[in-house]
């Protein structure tokens, strides 16, 4: 794979859930010789850890001359993944159960229109930040950027692949904190 991978865990709990997934995603990233970024930030709560994702990943897509890979830390790789970076677009995506893609994995390729579509989606949960609101970086990807079809209006070309067609690849986990089943309530969704 030519991508840089990039993600990020920060610790919610006691539990100590996402740093082990973290080291085992680095070392699938040393199996399949794939270049990677994965750092451990201070917890803002899990919520807002979730929507400072789009900002991360835009601040790695303006520090490489790569394609940026993103993978939740507590996801794993079971093959290269290579084969998610090979279809000609803006950005890759997975398509999942309930909603249209997935904010995790997601290819964003070398050109600007990937970049708007991080900058966007980045600027969309910074309000959310900042205004104190109540929701998630996946929600805001699909209900903002995907099914209103702002990226097609805005140009960008964005690949769904159903996440059936990459399962050999990549397994996803689905982290289950007392905050995080909180938030989840709060928002009207069940883990």
């Amino acid at each position: 794979m030519n991508a840089l991978l990039v993600s990020f865990f920060a610790e919610v709990d006691e539990r100590n859930y996402y740093r082990p997934k973290a080291e085992a995603l680095k070392e699938a990233c040393r199996e399949f010789s794939v270049k990677c970024v994965i750092r451990e930030l201070p917890s803002l709560g899990y919520m807002k850890n979730c929507l400072r994702k789009p900002q991360y990943i835009l601040d790695q897509f303006d520090s490489t001359d790569r394609c940026v890979f993103w993978i939740d830390a507590d996801s794993s790789i079971l093959n290269d993944p290579a084969p998610f970076e090979q279809f000609p677009c803006d950005v890759v995506a997975v398509t999942g159960k309930y909603w249209p893609i997935l904010a995790s994995p997601l290819l964003f390729h070398r050109t600007e229109r990937a970049r708007i579509f991080l900058q966007e989606w980045a600027r969309l949960c910074n309000q959310v930040l900042v205004a104190g609101g109540i929701d998630l970086d996946h929600d805001i990807l699909c209900r903002h950027l995907v099914m209103n079809d702002w990226y097609k209006q805005s140009g960008i070309s964005l690949v769904a692949v159903p996440f059936t067609e990459l399962d050999h690849i990549f397994k996803m986990a689905n982290s289950s904190s007392g905050e995080k089943r909180e938030v989840m309530s709060l928002i009207g969704k069940r883990i």
